[in-house]
């Protein structure tokens, strides 16, 4: 697509979406392949996210989180987006909506025994170690993000590699 054109990128992920350039304008939505439902996660100005954008030199892309993409689509004043000429519906993360029908983000013991699930804010390890979520910095691992901990026993916070979540304990008081 030549530059100065508007980017469309649809995900069935809930964590990231890829790009290769810097957008003038960006529409990301949300297909849930279960229900067939679409929803709209971020409509507005490439500007507006471009400097939340993480290089992958390995493959030559940019990822952009979808909380980070949440956050920024609320900012958006409405006359900067494009008018919908069929409503969708808001992205919500937790609790999922889609055309009347609602689902319940699943509980703890749910999420932790599924692969990746370590990342989701809110996690908390088996060290009572809570993951506070993605801080959009690239990791002293391959191909890792920084996280931010917090240790629930003494309060500390830190940061941690996404790979290493599920087994940190706190730098502070070893727990």
């Amino acid at each position: 697509m030549p530059k100065g054109q508007r980017k469309y990128k649809g995900t069935q992920k809930v964590d990231s979406i890829v790009i290769r350039e810097k957008p003038d304008y960006l529409i990301v939505e949300y297909l849930d392949k279960k229900r067939g439902c679409i929803c709209e996660i971020y409509n507005g100005p490439g500007d507006y996210v471009w400097e939340y954008a993480s290089y992958v030199p390995s493959m030559n892309f940019y990822t952009l989180r979808v909380s980070k993409l949440l956050e920024i689509d609320k900012t958006v004043p409405a006359n900067e987006k494009i008018e919908a000429v069929v409503p969708i519906e808001k992205f919500c993360k937790g609790e999922i909506k889609f055309q009347g029908i609602q689902k319940e983000e699943k509980s703890f013991k749910e999420q932790s025994s599924k692969k990746g699930k370590t990342l989701i804010t809110g996690y908390v390890n088996r060290n009572n170690q809570e993951n506070l979520g993605c801080l959009n910095k690239p990791g002293n691992h391959y191909n890792q993000m920084l996280y931010a901990m917090r240790c629930n026993n003494c309060g500390f916070e830190y940061e941690a590699n996404g790979c290493d979540v599920a087994i940190r304990k706190c730098p502070s008081c070893s727990r």
